[in-house]
């Protein structure tokens, strides 16, 4: 609702929470990861966060395998990201890597 860098720090303690509390391979932490990513995408800090989204892939992958769908939505948006920074070939090597036909 256009308060996303007021969100930030809420989002980012929210976060240290979950991760102090359940770790950080939990699905609740890494859908925390998610979400700060995407506020920080939303920033246009995107420095900030394609390292949260390589870590919530990384983490997905762990959890719920290559063929999760949730592994599969952490990885299309890696791609999208690292496009959008000039990273092509890591985005294709990434998409490829997911079975992201047309990403």
């Amino acid at each position: 609702m256009g308060k996303a860098e007021e969100a930030t720090p809420l989002f980012e303690e929210m976060l240290q929470g979950r991760r102090e509390t359940l770790g950080d391979r939990n699905e609740d932490t890494l859908t925390s990861i998610s979400i700060l990513a995407r506020l920080l995408e939303d920033q246009g800090k995107l420095g900030e966060a394609i390292p949260l989204y390589m870590e919530a892939l990384e983490g997905s992958v762990l959890l719920n395998g290559m063929e999760g769908e949730l592994t599969r939505r952490a990885a299309e948006r890696l791609v999208s990201n690292l496009r959008k920074v000039g990273q092509r070939k890591k985005a294709k090597a990434l998409a490829d890597k997911h079975g992201l036909v047309g990403s």
